[in-house]
């Protein structure tokens, strides 16, 4: 199948409804006004928004991931060398970067502004003392456009069965809600995610970009009917979901572009990995809003009146 130019994968998608349930408020998509314009650019009805944890936003505007990236992405980045550069390089490096507190107020007000089109994943630091953790999220959790928990264990480098982190899915569990988790790189720690996931059956668990495409984090969504994958940024390429779906059915797989682009991905990128599964359009369809709008009934209720 022929790589589509970034024009074209826009022309194949376009009257194709579809839900971006992984975009970072940072860069050029701070403003909600901004964020609401690139929906519409690329007709995505829903977006789901994530405070950054980054202190300069994520990458440039643009449209498609660079070349440089796709190789990257493609090939050493996704292998047990480019793991170990991304946790024990990378990580020490951009540390620096990291903000202390992820901005959860912020996707809350951009969401109450434009409560026809956004949602919001509240992100959950399983490092701050967690009672407080636990009163900010009970209360976040009572706004009708949050979608569930974000937990990220490259940023906040966490075992995945520490108590904190239990604690955290007791709550999401409690009130209905799905996590949405970056696993990160670390292998050791991943081995444990199917424990944690056994011990949360009652709520639909997300790991985001193919699991880091992890074998454990694979085999967990094929084991696991709770656990799903989410397609967003690094490291997923058209080769990668590929390998993936031939393990897991489309009902497993939740689409998400990881905007605004960086080393990760946008629309266009995640739009072309699609498309080049050669995926027929129901299934298709799954991926890009039947999936989440099964996990949220809230996107489900907000692509209705939209009469999606």
């Amino acid at each position: 199948m022929a790589d589509l130019s970034s024009s074209e994968i826009i022309e194949q998608y376009r009257g194709v409804h579809k839900v971006d349930p992984h975009i970072h408020k940072a860069g050029h998509l701070e403003d909600p006004q901004q964020i609401v314009e690139y929906l519409n650019t690329h007709e995505v009805e829903v977006g789901f928004l994530i405070p950054s944890a980054l202190k300069e936003g994520k990458g440039p505007k643009g449209q498609d991931m660079l070349v440089s990236q796709k190789l990257w992405v493609g090939g050493w980045g996704n292998s047990a060398f480019g793991h170990f550069v991304s946790e024990y390089i990378v990580r020490p490096v951009a540390k620096g970067m990291f903000v202390e507190e992820p901005d959860n107020k912020g996707v809350l007000t951009a969401t109450a502004q434009h409560p026809d089109r956004l949602m919001a994943w509240v992100w959950a630091n399983p490092q701050r003392e967690i009672q407080q953790t636990l009163d900010e999220m009970s209360e976040f959790l009572k706004r009708p456009n949050v979608a569930g928990a974000k937990l990220h264990f490259w940023i906040f480098p966490t075992k995945i069965t520490n108590p904190s982190v239990m604690d955290i899915a007791d709550l999401m569990q409690e009130r209905d809600k799905p996590i949405l988790i970056d696993v990160g790189v670390n292998r050791g720690n991943m081995r444990e995610f199917d424990e944690f996931a056994k011990t949360h059956p009652g709520i639909p668990i997300i790991a985001a970009h193919l699991g880091s495409f992890l074998p454990e984090v694979v085999a967990s969504a094929r084991r696991n009917a709770n656990v799903y994958l989410d397609m967003s940024g690094y490291p997923v390429t058209a080769k990668n979901l590929k390998e993936v779906l031939k393990i897991i059915p489309a009902d497993k797989i939740i689409f998400g572009s990881d905007s605004p682009g960086g080393i990760s991905g946008n629309l266009v990128s995640q739009l072309r990995a699609l498309h080049g599964t050669g995926l027929p359009p129901r299934e298709q369809e799954l991926i890009l809003t039947g999936n989440i709008t099964r996990i949220v009934p809230k996107a489900a209720e907000l692509l209705k009146a939209r009469g999606s």
